[in-house]
């Protein structure tokens, strides 16, 4: 395998002992997959390329229509893009969009009591028919608690977590929580 260009010449005996002559040009093209996050929009650094945004929680499978250098999801969850240019592809890694930018009105202020925390945290302020999902940083959904709830988060790994309350109609507010 090579990682840059080059032309590689090879001679060889032929049929009835003529020697024969190759050139091999070998043009390595180096395709950017770098994706930026701009609030619930993903793009790739690359312009004038082909696209192909992926579900990477869904076996990498290609997403209808999500085919142009950005892609805003229309749901939280994980996703790459494969990027082509001519008869080259290469795919980027995952990212994580845990919040889609459709935010609505909460009718009251919603808490997470303490925060940070090392263990059980308490969410105060749900209205009726709201429920709390808990995801880590890799958009994997944790836990699903409702109404007023006492969240253990005592047995997960230090690190950041997002209580996303939502109701029939979609994500109302997420709200992030440290956990020491």
């Amino acid at each position: 395998m090579t990682t840059t260009s080059a032309v590689y010449p090879s001679t060889f005996m032929g049929a009835g002992g003529c020697d024969s002559a190759i050139v091999s040009v070998v043009d390595v093209v180096a395709i950017d997959t770098t994706v930026a996050l701009n609030g619930a929009e993903l793009r790739v650094g690359l312009a004038d390329a082909n696209y192909q945004w992926l579900d990477c929680n869904n076996g990498m499978e290609p997403i209808e229509g999500a085919d142009m250098q950005h892609y805003a999801p229309p749901a939280a969850g994980v996703f790459a893009v494969d990027v082509t240019v001519g008869a080259c592809t290469a795919r980027s890694g995952c990212h994580v969009v845990l919040s889609t930018g459709m935010v609505m009105p909460l009718q009251q202020a919603v808490s997470i009591i303490p925060n940070p925390t090392s263990g059980p945290v308490r969410v105060v302020g749900l209205a009726a028919g709201q429920r709390v999902t808990v995801w880590n940083c890799l958009g994997e959904r944790i836990r699903i608690r409702q109404s007023q709830a006492v969240l253990d988060l005592s047995d997960e790994p230090a690190g950041v977590y997002f209580l996303r309350v939502e109701d029939g109609a979609g994500p109302v507010r997420t709200v992030r929580v440290l956990k020491q």
